[in-house]
């Protein structure tokens, strides 16, 4: 953006609101009523508004808390499944050093009984 449209754009606000001073008083436009009322905050809440309110706030946490629990126990259960295979490989793995650790004690003994028969000591 070129510095002239910079300037141009700065000055446009200040030209709607001396075109809309002039206007109102004269006649004001139906557009620059309904500009004016929809800037209009709303100037009070009522106790049944306040409550209407409340609720859709409380609901909407209690869904936000249903979604982030249900989440938690999908999480809960991938993490105990992944867990209970970890333990069954480990079990399976504890099998198999046992059975090789009496494998080789078989051989050790295997290779000491023949030493002793061969006479070596």
């Amino acid at each position: 953006m070129s510095r002239a449209d910079e300037v141009k754009a700065a000055k446009a606000p200040h030209r709607i609101f001396a075109s809309a001073r002039i206007t109102s008083c004269f006649v004001q436009t139906k557009g620059y009523a309904t500009i004016m009322a929809v800037m209009v905050p709303r100037e009070s809440w009522t106790d049944q508004r306040l409550d209407d309110l409340n609720r859709k706030v409380d609901d909407g946490f209690a869904r936000v808390d249903k979604k982030i629990d249900d989440g938690f126990a999908r999480v809960d259960k991938k993490i105990d499944d992944g867990l209970a295979r970890v333990d069954k490989d480990i079990r399976e793995l504890n099998t198999r050093f046992d059975s090789l650790q009496r494998t080789i004690i078989g051989a050790a003994v295997a290779v000491i009984v023949a030493l002793i028969g061969s006479g070596a000591f």
